[in-house]
């Protein structure tokens, strides 16, 4: 089984939980553009000028010589980043701190100087920021110039220590005159290529005093803010819906329980109390019930079901409800319905829809009072407000006084007996029992009934406890029909179309329209 907790995110799954979480969303395009906005208006303004250096060689050697004097590099790549180190170097930064002063020094003016090479180009530019825009200017002008002559003053000092070799070798010649007439040309030479050194690098735009502050820039920054916000609101709703474990739309209860969705309850106050009959019910939340019914019916076209077993995972997953609308869509199409009340440790059908008779389940499985005895007739009303036809009534065995062993009871031979005789006289049992991940109350009734359906509540049901619960029917070969989805939202209900648009223009009451047929799988 695969299942979404493996990491797996579809494209339709991440549009599931953006729309979830859509305020999150919402949220970050409004407070990141206004965070970036106010944080650049409290910025303090500054400035940035910018000088350019270019790198080349004039090769006044080799007209002096004839010869090149030094090598030059051929990989463009390789000479620009040579280039950036260069400027970079501490000494020049501490030559421009002492020619500035203003408390600058070599790391402050460091800082202060962003260089980057223009390309692949012999050009690199030297951009200066300072809070003022003159000191700015006067610190990238500062650097460049510093630059250029400790280049120039290296290579000139290289050409003095070949001018001191050749004064010595002038010196200790004693060779003819035409050798010293030599040696005395090429210190002429080099002091001629010693004066004409440039250090192969000059300042070829010269900064200017800016008028506008570089940074910052609320407008840019507001413009980018709407898109930072998005990407930002975008992760951290899916990080949030990642995070959270509870169940949030029908597809992972589908891949999950590896079983389709028969029908999904919208989110309703009146499920809360809606009556015997569900008359409180608006007929479009009646229609989720007689989906369920229905397509109950497309399984019974291979084998028939005349038993099922409502479970949840955990309480409060609406499973009771889930029973009592079955057996209500049931009868109210003339069938023969008893709804048993096998929750023996929380029951709630007797308070919440005003069952008056006494004893119920435990009172027939102790042998206080017979099946028929037990049994309360509940009246139900026409199934939409124009039928005209009979009332019809639905049959229910409450759970009855609280016993010490609710779990002796339901597994005793009485149970069995108690479904296989009501399988043989009506067209359907409904058996409410209690949370199976919670307690093992319906584990024996699962080998008594023809199906089980499971009920999960949108928003309550975790993950963790939906697979325990998947896994406990797997283990004993539970008949798992399919499962409700309760606590349907609005959007959610529309995308899925569970419960909605059947049978009351193109068909009658409790019935799948023709134009759309039941959902029995995906």
């Amino acid at each position: 089984m695969r299942e979404r907790e493996a990491g797996e995110i579809t494209v339709q799954s991440a549009w599931r939980a953006l729309r979830r979480r859509i305020r999150v969303v919402l949220i970050c395009l409004v407070l990141c553009p206004a965070a970036a906005i106010a944080f650049s208006l409290l910025q303090m303004k500054e400035y940035s000028a910018t000088a350019s250096l270019l790198f080349r060689d004039p090769q006044f050697d080799q007209q002096v010589f004839g010869s090149s004097y030094v090598e030059s590099y051929k990989d463009p790549t390789r000479e620009a980043a040579t280039n950036v180190e260069l400027v970079s170097l501490d000494e020049v930064a501490d030559k421009t701190a002492k020619r500035v002063r203003r408390g600058f020094t070599g790391k402050s003016v460091l800082d202060a100087v962003e260089i980057k090479p223009e390309g692949q180009s012999d050009v690199v530019s030297l951009t200066a920021t300072s809070r003022s825009p003159q000191l700015a200017a006067k610190l990238a002008r500062a650097f460049a110039g510093e630059f250029v002559r400790f280049r120039r003053d290296a290579d000139r000092a290289k050409i003095r220590e070949a001018q001191a070799l050749v004064r010595r070798d002038i010196r200790r010649s004693r060779g003819t005159p035409g050798s010293r007439r030599s040696l005395s040309e090429r210190l002429d030479q080099l002091g001629v290529l010693a004066s004409l050194q440039t250090g192969n690098a000059e300042v070829v735009q010269q900064p200017e005093v800016p008028r506008e502050a570089s940074s910052p820039k609320p407008v840019r920054n507001g413009g980018l803010g709407p898109i930072l916000g998005g990407l930002f609101g975008v992760a951290i709703a899916l990080l949030l819906d990642r995070l959270d474990r509870r169940l949030r739309d029908p597809s992972e209860i589908e891949e999950l329980l590896e079983r389709p969705i028969l029908a999904a309850l919208p989110e309703s106050r009146a499920l809360q109390n809606p009556g015997p009959g569900l008359a409180a019910l608006p007929e479009h939340e009646q229609e989720a019930f007689r989906m369920l019914r229905a397509n109950l019916r497309y399984f019974s076209l291979s084998r028939e079901i005349r038993s099922v077993l409502v479970t949840s995972a955990t309480s409060g997953d609406g499973k009771s409800t889930v029973a009592w609308g079955l057996g209500f869509a049931a009868a109210s199409a003339g069938s023969r319905v008893l709804v048993i009340e096998a929750d023996l440790r929380h029951p709630v059908l007797r308070a919440r829809y005003g069952l008056r008779r006494a004893g119920g389940l435990t009172s027939v499985l102790t042998g206080e009072l017979s099946l028929a005895t037990a049994i309360s007739h509940v009246a139900l009303r026409p199934s939409t407000s124009t039928d005209r036809g009979p009332d019809y009534t639905m049959d229910v065995l409450p759970a009855g006084p609280l016993p010490p062993n609710p779990t002796d009871l339901i597994e005793s031979q009485p149970m069995a007996e108690i479904v296989g005789q009501a399988e043989s006289e009506y067209d359907l049992v409904v058996i409410d029992t209690p949370p199976t991940s919670v307690v093992s109350d319906a584990i024996p009734l699962v080998v008594m009934v023809g199906g089980v359906i499971v009920v999960a509540r949108i928003g309550k049901t975790t993950r963790q406890t939906f697979l325990k619960l998947q896994s406990q029917l797997a283990n004993i070969g539970a008949p798992v029909l399919g499962a409700v989805a309760n606590s349907l939202d609005r959007g959610t209900e529309d995308e899925y179309g569970y419960g909605y648009g059947y049978g009351h223009r193109n068909g009658r009451a409790g019935e799948p329209a023709l134009s759309r047929q039941p959902v029995v799988g995906r």
